[in-house]
């Protein structure tokens, strides 16, 4: 990194020095990359270089409590929203504790710190500093559902495609897993019957034959991931 001035503060005061001591209360000007919690260090620089010691060395930080209290904040106009995401952005680099999340399944934003007052003082600097229109409520928890027994269904659909009846029956048997899922992403199986696979193929063809089948379980997936 390049510095272009190194400042001492004293009160609203800066006075422009040559070298930052310990104890001192200072600002560095020119940095772009340096982020809340890295550490400077002109160890390393090779001082025999001209300017040398306009330059420094930094080291990332990354051990950040996670957050722990959420909210959902939501704009008021479309202008807004654009405002809204890039202050969060600038906020989040300068807070790095502070974090934005889009929920998939409820389309909310939810904003994430590391308590109520946390939150507070960020969305007032947001509506009274920024003047953006913002609302801000609670966090929407998604419920779902869950298998406890184990149900089995048949059903059949006709289609007609370039002007011929297309008929597909599907059986489908679902039951609880009796063993402990261990990865959630892989919480769902999905077993083909013996002979399936092979009818459909024999039927309409190896390529449109395995096409049926993999639609199908991907549904199911689907489905059942999203209670």
């Amino acid at each position: 990194e390049r510095v272009n001035r190194i400042v001492q503060l004293d009160g609203e005061d800066l006075r422009e020095v040559k070298e930052l001591n310990a104890g001192d209360i200072g600002a560095i000007i020119g940095l772009k990359n340096i982020r809340t919690g890295y550490t400077l260090t002109s160890f390393g620089v090779d001082t025999s270089e001209p300017n040398a010691k306009t330059h420094v060395h930094y080291l990332p930080f990354s051990r950040f409590q996670p957050p722990v209290f959420y909210c959902s904040v939501e704009a008021d106009s479309g202008s807004d929203s654009s405002a809204l995401e890039a202050k969060l952005h600038e906020m989040m680099i300068e807070d790095p504790s502070l974090d934005m999340e889009d929920d998939q399944e409820t389309g909310q934003t939810l904003l994430k710190g590391m308590g109520e007052l946390h939150l507070e003082i960020v969305t007032n600097r947001l509506i009274k500093d920024h003047k953006i229109g913002l609302r801000i409520g609670a966090m929407r928890v998604a419920y779902r559902e869950t298998i406890q027994g184990s149900q089995e269904k048949h059903t059949c659909a006709s289609h007609t495609i370039r002007g011929a009846e297309s008929h597909g029956c599907v059986s489908l048997r679902i039951e609880a897993n009796p063993e402990p899922v261990q990865d959630p992403e892989h919480s769902v199986v999905v077993e083909v019957a013996d002979g399936v696979e092979k009818t459909l193929k024999h039927r309409v063809g190896d390529r449109l034959g395995s096409s049926c089948v993999e639609n199908a379980k991907e549904g199911i997936v689907n489905a059942l991931k999203c209670g």
